[in-house]
């Protein structure tokens, strides 16, 4: 049996990569069922709306897998530099900025017409798209956090979007 992988152009088709544990735990239904197992995330709906006799082991079956659970959930906040609007988003440490911009267009429908900017040593850097938060220089500092007995919601990484002007809707 062969297994697939969940690829990168997922995200331009809206689909996300990786999950965090609070958006497998909404999946709790008997029509809406995902669980997780080694770090994969399993739709395991139409197993249970089949509930065949012959079930071979479903975990190997490649169709139920929608993807992957995230090693570690960070939360940043996004700041829309053009109407000043702050939102805070949950998202995956192995996420491309890509895949966060997808994630952000369920707040904003344009969010491919932003630039989108982190400030690196008093100044606005532009993110590179195809990277992670980690490798675009903005590390998860919550450990720290922990160790402190500091709460992270008040110390959250911030991204700055920047209109484009080409009203791109994705």
């Amino acid at each position: 049996m062969t297994e697939t992988k969940v690829g990168d152009s997922d995200a331009k088709q809206g689909r996300l990569r990786y999950f965090t544990p609070r958006e497998v735990a909404t999946h709790n239904l008997a029509k809406d069922c995902w669980v997780t197992i080694n770090h994969r995330v399993l739709d395991l709906s139409p197993l249970i709306e089949e509930n065949s006799a012959d079930l071979l082991p479903w975990w190997r079956d490649s169709q139920y897998i929608v993807g992957r659970l995230t090693k570690k959930a960070r939360w940043l906040e996004v700041v829309n530099v053009l109407t000043q609007q702050r939102h805070s988003l949950e998202v995956c440490c192995e996420e491309t900025l890509a895949e966060i911009q997808t994630r952000y267009l369920r707040l904003n429908a344009h969010a491919g017409s932003y630039t989108w900017k982190h400030l690196e040593d008093d100044e606005f850097v532009p993110l590179h798209m195809q990277r992670t938060l980690d490798e675009n220089g903005i590390p998860d500092e919550s450990p720290i956090f922990e160790r402190f007995d500091m709460d992270e919601q008040q110390f959250m990484p911030t991204l700055h979007i920047y209109f484009d002007d080409d009203l791109t809707i994705m």
